[in-house]
């Protein structure tokens, strides 16, 4: 992901829609950031944002891999935050996607932890593999 995006449109519009043979239009969503050595900057806020757009509507969603370099906000130790940028070698990069729990099968409810309010994680990720 390069930027913050809003697919609420195309979720209302495709997410419940189905073919003639009843497969669903807008099978699901994936994400993920950049690999390589000249990769530009993922923001872990926009894969939680477009994560709760698609729990919103019941659109499965897959966060396929973090990227070289992800920027999240954590906890300054002064009751702020601070955004960090994480260098991922490529060898983590899925596996801390998949540590993160964003994945989504549609249909359940979204945890509190994830509601539009807070854009907060329910658990950590680890930070194998991070500088």
């Amino acid at each position: 992901m390069l930027e913050a995006i809003d697919i609420r449109k195309y979720l209302a519009e495709y997410g419940s829609s189905v073919n003639e043979d009843g497969s669903r239009i807008l099978e699901s969503v994936s994400c993920g950031g950049e690999s390589g050595p000249k990769a530009r900057t993922c923001d872990y806020g926009w894969v939680l944002n477009t994560h709760i757009q698609c729990v919103e509507y019941g659109v499965p969603f897959h966060f396929h891999q973090t990227g070289a370099r992800l920027r999240r906000s954590v906890p300054d130790g002064h009751g702020g935050h601070i955004l960090k940028i994480y260098e991922i070698p490529r060898e983590y990069q899925h596996t801390q996607a998949e540590k993160a729990g964003l994945d989504y099968g549609g249909g359940i409810e979204i945890p509190a932890c994830l509601s539009a309010d807070s854009l907060s994680i329910c658990k950590e990720p680890e930070e194998e593999g991070s500088n």
